[in-house]
């Protein structure tokens, strides 16, 4: 485990950086090279700062924030990159598409889809403490995400809402918290599988309901 004093090793100025290339790579549809590799001390806090830095560019320019990503929710998948917990990101007003709709492929560099429960909060999540009844008592309704492969949700840290529950609570160190009206995606119970243009999705909840949307 990292101690305090090496929490975080980039400058201010490396952040700032980074955060303006991965904005570029995203506009251009070209990849950079993994931060990771330019700077081999970056910690995963030095990570978080890149993203909080890309958020506060995008907020600057008129986006808001509707949506939270939980990622590497499997143990496997941890293991695999070297990491001991989940990580988390941010989904703005601009990343949504309508069930049925049309994804623009050439919006993305190598789009891949995954499977998960998303949860739609009717009441505030704020850390320390929040667990998962909290999120079950905070939720208004399911919605989903999709893709052609089949999984089982209790893969995602024993239950998806346990994973909402990590969320806020690692957010409370930074004075955030998960507000009313926000989706929360819990994390994905499959492997992603890569699309290409023309591609149809199809995803099928059963009692929850099905998705579909297309790329083109």
């Amino acid at each position: 485990m990292l101690s305090p004093e090496v929490l975080s090793v980039l400058d201010d100025d490396a952040v700032a950086d980074a955060a303006r290339r991965l904005l570029a790579a995203e506009r251009s549809r070209v990849p950079i090279r993994q931060l990771s590799l330019q700077y081999p001390g970056m910690t995963v806090e030095d990570a978080y700062r890149v993203q909080r830095a890309l958020v506060a560019a995008k907020l600057a320019e008129g986006r808001t924030v509707r949506a939270r990503k939980i990622g590497l929710t499997s143990r496997a998948m941890q293991q695999a990159v070297s990491i001991t917990e989940p990580d988390y990101g941010v989904i703005f007003d601009d990343m949504f598409f309508d069930d049925g709709g049309v994804v623009p492929f050439g919006r993305f560099i190598r789009p891949r889809v995954e499977v998960e429960l998303a949860f739609v909060l009717d009441q505030p999540l704020k850390g320390p403490g929040v667990t998962a009844l909290d999120v079950l008592d905070a939720t208004r309704w399911y919605v989903n995400a999709a893709i052609e492969e089949t999984g089982v949700a209790a893969g995602v840290l024993g239950h998806p809402a346990n994973g909402v529950a990590w969320l806020a609570n690692k957010l409370a160190p930074h004075d955030e918290f998960l507000p009313a009206g926000q989706v929360i995606l819990s994390g994905s119970f499959t492997r992603p599988a890569f699309v290409g243009e023309g591609d149809v999705i199809h995803a099928d909840f059963g009692d929850l309901g099905a998705v579909t949307c297309r790329f083109r």
